[in-house]
């Protein structure tokens, strides 16, 4: 799916530009005054969970820098998903299922009690 959906992402010689493993971003900006040319850089990194870059811009002149994307795009982009919610999620539907099946259980033990209680009391009668 990264690959159909690849053109806002950065670029570069490796074969992906996406890294899919537990993963955090830096940025690194050198300001203008500490350039020997007196322009600001910056370096954008992916790491992997150890530290180790993964994905690299590379030093880039910072004032020349454009998103690839309209304002309208970089809008709709989606928070980070960090897993967080995940045991929440799981345990609430277990929960939600544990519901389910425990009325489904009475249901069905009621409606089996009740027959029962019919019974008994039409042969009381005869």
């Amino acid at each position: 799916m990264l690959e159909q959906f690849s053109g806002n992402r950065f670029s570069n010689e490796r074969k992906s530009n996406y890294y899919t493993n537990k993963n955090f971003g830096s940025l690194h900006i050198d300001w203008a005054d500490a350039n020997i040319d007196g322009e600001s850089k910056m370096q954008i990194n992916i790491h992997d969970n150890l530290g180790r870059p993964v994905i690299s811009t590379g030093s880039l002149p910072f004032t020349a820098f454009e998103s690839h994307m309209h304002d309208g795009q970089i809008k709709q982009i989606l928070g980070p998903v960090d897993g967080s919610m995940v045991p929440f999620v799981a345990r609430s539907l277990f929960a939600l299922v544990l519901i389910v099946v425990s009325l489904f259980i009475r249901r069905h033990l009621f409606k089996y009690a009740f027959n029962e209680i019919t019974k008994e009391r039409k042969q009381k009668q005869h």
